[in-house]
């Protein structure tokens, strides 16, 4: 059977596209270029980081949130940002568009005390020193932690990003979604690296 048609059955991933690219970008990477060997010809199309900033908004498809944290009255997906690295122009590039029923709202915030009911936290690679206290601050909250950066997932990270044979994949630690009462989707989890806690 066909490779991308397998996945496609395994995700069940919508075949509706939109036109935006960054939105076409979100389905097809997730499906060919995470899943599947990059090809050399389609990888000059698009950058890495523009791969990464369109999977962090494939994500939250497979995650599930407590109830008390995410309801059918919340207009927002809110998706905070701390930090800087090249990742966050692309990041913001979703603010508007829907996501599980949702608009995707995308701030940066400068401390993390100020992360109020975000369900998404991107933590860029300027806050590795700091990495430690920021999960240490945000431990026990329902919040989707995503990095990219050497051993974010073995330090309380949920989600990963790491580069194999000169591809996007990622990384995901279990116990850490656990920890904060997220359930994430075996399917998702099947096609992921897994790691733990040192």
């Amino acid at each position: 059977m066909n490779l991308l048609f397998q996945f496609f059955i395994a995700l069940k991933t919508p075949l509706k596209l939109q036109r935006h690219f960054i939105a076409v970008l979100l389905l097809f990477h997730m499906i060919v270029l995470v899943f599947a060997p990059i090809s050399t010809s389609y990888s000059q199309k698009f950058t890495d980081n523009e791969v990464k900033a369109a999977l962090v908004f494939k994500f939250p498809v497979y995650v599930r949130w407590p109830e008390n944290a995410m309801n059918d009255d919340m207009e927002k997906f809110r998706c905070c940002i701390i930090g800087e690295d090249p990742m966050v122009k692309f990041l913001t590039q979703f603010n508007g568009e829907k996501l599980i029923g949702k608009t995707i709202h995308v701030k940066q915030i400068s401390d993390i005390d100020t992360l109020e009911d975000c369900l998404m936290l991107y933590i860029c690679s300027s806050e590795k020193g700091k990495l430690a206290e920021i999960m240490k601050s945000i431990e026990g909250k329902p919040v989707l932690t995503i990095g990219n950066m050497k051993a974010f997932a073995t330090n309380g990270g949920i989600i990963n990003f790491i580069m194999k044979e000169g591809s996007v994949h990622f990384e995901i630690n279990p116990e850490a979604g656990k920890k904060a009462g997220l359930e994430i989707n075996s399917k998702l989890l099947r096609i992921a690296n897994i790691s733990g806690n040192k």
